[in-house]
């Protein structure tokens, strides 16, 4: 079963993951990620990164705690085969005028929301979830999509 990052951003829950969740918990959810899971703690990574999504951990050394998720639709390329979970419409190149128009059709409520820096366009759902953007560009609907934040 792959999880969907679509239902995510939609619907603002990350089921079947729960905020606080520990690392085997996850690794029950993937199946094929309990020896990549050890892998990331031996070699004293601060988070798991499963496909082209990061989870961090209130305690990054045992990673317990789930508390927030970086999804890194940059990480994507066109034919990318993901082993637990589906990108749905994300790909890397998405621009803020892609973006917005896709949350629009999705019926997901949203604002800007400048950031501190260059003034970037960024987007925040009306349950949370923060879209940024790269502040490098000529208009605010060239920024290109970095990373969506989801916390708890």
């Amino acid at each position: 079963m792959k999880l969907i990052i679509t239902d995510w951003i939609k619907n603002g829950s990350i089921t079947p993951l729960n905020w606080g969740d520990s690392s085997e918990e996850i690794s029950h959810l993937f199946s094929n990620s309990s020896g990549e899971i050890i892998s990331l703690k031996q070699r004293h990574y601060p988070f798991i990164i499963i496909d082209f999504v990061e989870f961090y951990f209130s305690d990054d050394i045992n990673f317990v705690g789930l508390n927030e998720i970086i999804i890194k639709p940059i990480s994507l390329y066109k034919g990318i085969q993901t082993k637990s979970i589906d990108p749905g419409w994300l790909t890397q190149e998405l621009s803020f005028e892609n973006v917005s128009t896709k949350l629009t059709e999705l019926q997901v409520h949203w604002h800007i929301e400048r950031g501190p820096y260059y003034d970037t366009p960024n987007i925040r759902t009306e349950s949370g979830q923060l879209f940024a953007f790269d502040p490098d560009r000529m208009e605010d609907n060239d920024a290109q999509l970095m990373k969506i934040y989801l916390r708890e």
